[in-house]
């Protein structure tokens, strides 16, 4: 018992992770809620409520204060949110968590050399410049070699031969059940039944009757 007073009475007591509580004692040391119904955490025989738990023992991000409560990133001494570790310098985040370490802070490899003293900041300029046109040709060569390639257009209703050219659909069309897509008319004319009677089929079957058309 945490207060020091034995209870015989089995009904007076709870149980918390292996410690055992009177039934008054049994609430959060921070707040006095009592826990018997609410989530609970123990921690060096005190209990605590989920709420408090998280404020007071919780890692916190080194970054933003905020508070980890999973997925967290652990190094240079403090704990981190993953999208606030970065670069000290300029932020940018680190592919496969890789970094260089410099005066106990993290950097990208450019602000690495920057400031380990291994280039002028008029190179670090320069490579920055170079950087950044080197990405605006990049996002131009991108648009040059997209344009012209419009998305198709959405129809309500498509002929087979349409059907046929899965690649000219637009994206949002069900690819497993375009055949839906035809006019009633030419549906009849090429399934020989209507949809409803096409629905309730047994799955082979209109899996056969897609393949012969060409559209399964």
């Amino acid at each position: 018992m945490v207060c020091g007073l034995v209870s015989a009475v089995a009904d007076s007591i709870e149980n918390a992770e292996g410690q055992l509580f009177h039934i008054d004692c049994f609430k959060c040391k921070h707040c006095g809620k009592f826990l018997s119904s609410e989530p609970h955490k123990l921690r060096e025989n005190e209990l605590y409520c989920s709420t408090h738990y998280i404020e007071l023992f919780a890692p916190r991000c080194f970054k933003c204060s905020g508070v980890i409560l999973k997925d967290g990133v652990e190094t240079l001494g403090h704990h981190w949110h993953p999208e606030c570790f970065g670069c000290f310098e300029c932020g940018v985040a680190f592919p496969e968590g890789k970094f260089l370490q410099h005066e106990g802070k993290a950097f990208c490899v450019m602000h690495y050399r920057l400031a380990a003293g291994l280039i002028s900041p008029e190179d670090a300029a320069q490579e920055e410049e170079l950087k950044l046109y080197e990405e605006r040709v990049a996002k131009l060569l991108e648009k040059k070699k997209n344009k012209g390639k419009e998305e198709p257009v959405l129809k309500e209703v498509y002929s087979l031969q349409e059907l046929h050219q899965k690649e000219a659909l637009h994206p949002s069309i069900d690819m497993a059940n375009r055949e839906q897509l035809l006019c009633d008319e030419e549906f009849v004319h090429h399934f020989k039944m209507n949809k409803s009677e096409f629905i309730g089929l047994p799955g082979w079957k209109k899996t056969k009757l897609k393949k012969d058309l060409g559209i399964f």
